[in-house]
């Protein structure tokens, strides 16, 4: 199984502890929104380019990023939906056939 490569940096604890807080916030692990907060600022870096100046690596890496967000928020809102879904099922074993 092949590793994705590492590297260690050195945050301030006030950094860190913002780092954290975002991570519980959005449910997802340290490694995981430091990972998102990087991208989103390479994709903003690039966004600020002129399109004629953008290389093929960041034209690949913005459409990317871009595809990735959509199906994150494709994902929340179907999660959101099921749970709704789920929450109405509930409500509906309760009612009486008179209440239709």
């Amino acid at each position: 199984m092949k590793r994705e490569p590492t590297i260690h940096i050195r945050l301030s604890l006030e950094l860190k502890d913002q780092l954290h807080s975002l991570a519980k916030e959005n449910k997802r692990s340290v490694n995981a929104e430091a990972v998102a907060a990087i991208e989103a600022a390479i994709h903003r870096a690039i966004e600020r380019k002129e399109p004629w100046n953008l290389t093929e690596k960041e034209v690949d890496f913005s459409l990317k990023y871009e595809f990735k967000r959509h199906a994150e928020k494709q994902e929340k809102m179907h999660k959101e939906m099921m749970e709704r879904l789920t929450e109405l099922e509930k409500n509906y074993k309760y009612l009486k056939p008179d209440d239709l």
